[in-house]
């Protein structure tokens, strides 16, 4: 199994707009990946594969499936790699990889789960959720996540 301190997971469909995010991610801060980083781009499609770098689960790749195709994202990674964090965004997001290193030698929280809080109004109620943009669990939470995920259908 490979070992890294931080897995960076992206989603990335295969939509016009994800597709040219990706090049523009590419020629900027995914260029600069550390040593003990590793970067997944993952995607949906009718069977796993994986190259390395590029991550197909199987899933649709519709926006539709997006929590599903994380799900799945997560399981290969449960099978296949071992880190300290995981952080997962997408094509639409700058990472800044120097203050992300920062943050996580600097952590001191056992059970991370950490994004970007937005709230939204729905039927005179204000409901908090975590932005897809981010989202870095530490390998406990991961764990105690990894649980739980074949309870999900």
């Amino acid at each position: 199994m490979e070992k890294v301190s931080i897995l960076i997971l992206v989603l990335a469909g295969d939509t016009k707009i994800s597709n040219r995010n990706l090049k523009t991610l590419e020629e900027t801060w995914m260029k600069r990946i550390p040593e003990d980083m590793k970067l997944i781009k993952y995607s949906g499609g009718d069977t796993v594969k994986y190259d390395g770098t590029n991550l197909t689960v199987n899933s649709p790749d519709d926006y539709k499936s997006l929590s599903f195709k994380a799900l799945e994202a997560f399981k290969w990674v449960s099978e296949n790699i071992s880190f300290d964090y995981i952080f997962r965004t997408n094509t639409s997001s700058y990472v800044d990889l120097e203050n992300l290193k920062k943050f996580c030698e600097n952590n001191t929280i056992e059970h991370l789960y950490r994004g970007r809080v937005l709230s939204n109004k729905f039927n005179n109620l204000t409901i908090k959720w975590s932005s897809g943009a981010e989202i870095l669990m530490s390998k406990n939470t991961f764990k105690t996540l990894d649980k739980q995920w074949d309870y999900i259908p």
